[in-house]
């Protein structure tokens, strides 16, 4: 459509994670670039969480947006799960579309759903849902697991409804600037931000930098706690904080204590942690005003392999499992400082 313009893409997204981190991580790993134009797409990884969670951080992402680049358009996105078939089937989209579609109808914001599309190629059987590959015989296939596309099926799928709804969208006179509306639901999390582990926050990092070329272009600056005798501690301002860390077999549990109250014992391993990835977490209900937390590694170990409910043979790399670190890449937090 542009032959001769250059269009500069970025790509923020972290498969497996929701609105609930976006909303800290748009100012950093978006904003930072005055984009002239966003896509937002949450519906998947949103699919099982609250009203509350979900309008409390689409909204704060798109007041964000407004706030630092008001001539900047947002479009909403929606892919498909095979989850989602029954919703579809009743006659309804699922709940954490119909919930951001609350959001987009207040800020006039457009959407384009990608599953009707898909809905009709399998109810013509000219597309099934699972399958080992993206064709066999003469039939196509379109993932392997029900949630991610295949590119030869899913993907060009999705793109030519991307097409098709961008051709319409593009018909439409351009706003020069995007006047923010009367808040919909909450302005929680405007002030959301995902910041460095010694940015401005007073912390004693008795901690070493850890290499990690993988995530290199989101999390720059890794910390590594490697043992209970080190440790990260600092103060901050709010009645939550959160944790962007990178976990994987190497994964262990950690000790959080806040102020003078009792331990709390997380586990940073889940059944997924064969493989690295980036994951958050947040410690909640803390009361509004300044707290202390210090976190370490707790050395009671834990049965990884039962957690992970795979046979070892399906491992690689079982050494790595009996390593017991912490990498933590960025805090996140509301800074109404």
């Amino acid at each position: 459509t542009y032959p001769k313009k250059v269009i500069k893409q970025v790509n923020a997204g972290i498969g497996g994670t929701g609105s609930s981190l976006g909303v800290y991580r748009i100012n950093e790993q978006v904003l930072k670039y005055n984009p002239d134009l966003v896509f937002i797409e949450f519906a998947t990884n949103d699919y099982k969480e609250t009203r509350k969670s979900i309008l409390e951080s689409m909204e704060g992402m798109v007041r964000q947006v407004w706030q630092q680049c008001p001539n900047t358009d947002i479009c909403f996105i929606y892919t498909f799960t095979m989850d989602m078939i029954e919703n579809y089937q009743k006659g309804f989209a699922p709940y954490s579309i119909l919930t951001m579609e609350e959001l987009a109808n207040h800020y006039q914001i457009p959407s384009i759903n990608f599953a009707p599309d898909i809905l009709k190629r399998l109810n013509d059987k000219k597309l099934f849902p699972m399958g080992n590959h993206s064709s066999r015989k003469d039939s196509l296939f379109f993932s392997g697991d029900g949630v991610h596309p295949y590119p030869e099926t899913g993907h060009k799928y999705y793109a030519e409804t991307m097409s098709k709804s961008l051709t319409t969208l593009l018909q439409f006179p351009k706003r020069k600037k995007h006047k923010l509306r009367t808040v919909y639901f909450s302005d929680a999390l405007v002030n959301a931000r995902m910041l460095d582990v010694d940015d401005k926050l007073g912390i004693s990092v008795n901690a070493h930098p850890l290499a990690q070329k993988l995530f290199n272009n989101l999390l720059p600056d890794i910390k590594l706690l490697k043992n209970d005798q080190e440790q990260i501690q600092f103060t901050f301002t709010g009645n939550k904080i959160g944790f962007l860390d990178v976990i994987g077999p190497f994964s262990t549990q950690l000790k959080v204590e806040v102020d003078n109250d009792s331990p709390r014992y997380i586990t940073r391993f889940d059944k997924f942690c064969s493989f690295t990835r980036m994951h958050w977490f947040f410690i909640e209900n803390l009361g509004e005003g300044q707290h202390n937390i210090k976190i370490s590694i707790w050395p009671n170990q834990i049965n990884k392999f039962k957690i992970l409910d795979k046979n070892l043979s399906e491992l690689k790399n079982i050494e790595d499992y009996k390593e017991e670190y912490w990498q933590l890449g960025k805090i996140l937090l509301v800074n109404n400082i």
